[in-house]
């Protein structure tokens, strides 16, 4: 059996494996006949991997008020146009700007033409992608390195 163990608090996970014998397993049911792992059995665990680094769970430890004011505005582009005011200067990766835009063209959601980018223009905010060469030097310049088109910082335009 694949054995998986995650800690979000700790951004870490565990993955292992045990050959589930009588042994290994504790001796009561539940009512659906599932048992657990017993204490000597989980001595039994290969573990593959030993607190492995998982992504930082962006939302776990976030202010509640803030968090609201990101994700509760209807619009994709509105939501993303609060993520990236609200974390100037952070790296924000393409899997959190698909979460938040909650859109299957989510991207679309960051672009100019209505999108994040419009709504913060005026701001004198700018996003820069990762994945575009101009930006990608801008953001080196501003001390941002190995980045991709998976990732994207959100900056004053006066910088």
């Amino acid at each position: 059996m694949c054995l998986l163990q995650t800690n979000d608090n700790k951004s870490s996970f565990c993955f292992g494996l045990v050959i589930c014998r009588n042994h290994v397993l504790n001796q009561g049911k539940n009512r659906d006949g599932k048992r657990t792992i017993s204490k000597k059995g989980k001595e039994e665990i290969l573990w593959l991997v030993k607190n492995g680094a998982l992504p930082k769970n962006f939302f776990l430890h976030m202010d509640n008020h803030l968090r609201q004011q990101i994700l509760s505005p209807k619009g994709g582009a509105t939501r993303l146009a609060n993520l990236f005011r609200s974390f100037q200067g952070e790296l924000i990766t393409r899997r959190l700007v698909e979460c938040v835009a909650r859109q299957k063209d989510y991207m679309k959601r960051i672009r100019g033409n209505g999108g994040a980018r419009d709504i913060l223009a005026p701001e004198g905010l700018l996003i820069l992608w990762g994945g575009n060469l101009e930006d990608k030097k801008k953001l080196k310049s501003l001390g941002f390195h190995d980045l991709n088109s998976e990732h994207f910082v959100c900056i004053k335009t006066n910088i």
